[in-house]
């Protein structure tokens, strides 16, 4: 089941949705949805196209990562799409080098 909206979501529209049979999403706004999983769980995706592929990424739990801080991370998202950096290969890159530094 998908919920779209055309308005953006509030923080008591988060809080009120629960979990049902089926993984759902709870649409905001330039892309940025909440998916809530069957276990209870919510997590911030963003659903994006990049090189004329639809793609999406995930970066977060809710309530760890409040409304507003999911949007900004969803404009920085979309900044490094339109620099042409595919969010999804950013991720990964600084994911490796943080790895490497490590060891």
């Amino acid at each position: 089941m998908y919920i779209h909206t055309t308005q953006s979501l509030t923080d008591s529209d988060i809080e009120k949705a629960q979990p049902s049979h089926s993984n759902r999403k709870l649409y905001d706004e330039n892309g940025l949805y909440l998916l809530i999983k069957t276990t209870g769980g919510k997590l911030w995706r963003l659903k994006y196209t990049y090189a004329g592929v639809e793609q999406s990424v995930t970066f977060g739990t809710y309530p760890t990562l409040s409304l507003s801080d999911a949007r900004a991370i969803c404009a920085q998202h979309h900044a490094d799409i339109a620099q042409g950096v595919d969010p999804s290969h950013k991720r990964k890159a600084l994911k490796q080098r943080a790895i490497s530094d490590s060891l």
